[in-house]
């Protein structure tokens, strides 16, 4: 649920997870100019003013946040926080230069980052645990991963013809063209995307899948 409470000069913005905010669970809450990441009863401090986008992933212990970055307008840094061996690890940077919205599936983190030189975002996945990242695409428009899958789905726009991907084992393959929307469903006993194209048959209509 999403908590708004003033007190004592503090605001909870963001998503707690747990019964106790003083003790159990992950919250982040702002104190003046200050966000403070609580895991556990574990306060770090973050002073940046343009921290935001908070993620919490409870199965991880760990929070996710971007801040503004030097890169480039609108582009931003990604940054974790995480609790190991009972004590909270400073804030570790996972990327920079990253559209600002990106996604914590199972433990991996999946956004798109600034390719300079081709003036385009190269999808990526960061493995959290083997510290490692993969660029999967480049030209990536969007990124939809699905929770227990091997597999994500993403899209890219050739000219404007939007075109629709599947990645697994290593590999990309071509789902479908002239794509108009899609939709992830991952809080489902099954997680998976539906999505529509402009219709062959009827101008103007679009065919669901």
């Amino acid at each position: 649920a999403l908590i708004v409470l003033i007190c004592v000069g503090v605001v909870i913005f963001q998503l707690t997870s747990g019964t106790k905010l003083e003790n159990k669970g992950i919250a982040v809450y702002k104190k003046g100019s200050d966000c403070i990441v609580r895991i556990d009863g574990k306060d770090e401090v973050i002073s940046d003013q343009s921290a935001g986008g908070f993620k919490l992933d409870k199965e991880s212990n760990r929070v996710f946040y971007t801040v503004e970055s030097a890169s480039g307008n609108d582009l931003y840094d990604l940054y974790y926080i995480e609790k190991r061996r009972s004590e909270l690890q400073k804030p570790r940077i996972i990327d920079v230069g990253i559209k600002k919205e990106f996604d914590i599936i199972s433990g991996k983190v999946y956004y798109l980052r600034f390719n300079d030189e081709q003036r385009a975002y190269d999808g990526c996945i960061c493995d959290i645990e083997s510290n490692q990242i993969e660029t999967f695409s480049s030209n990536v428009e969007s990124i939809f991963p699905l929770k227990g899958s091997n597999n994500l789905y993403f899209t890219k726009m050739h000219i404007d013809n939007r075109v629709l991907y599947r990645y697994e084992n290593g590999e990309a393959s071509e789902i479908c063209r002239n794509l108009t929307e899609i939709y992830s469903y991952n809080k489902t006993d099954k997680p998976h995307i539906i999505y529509e194209t402009k219709s062959k048959i009827n101008s103007g209509m679009t065919d669901l899948y």
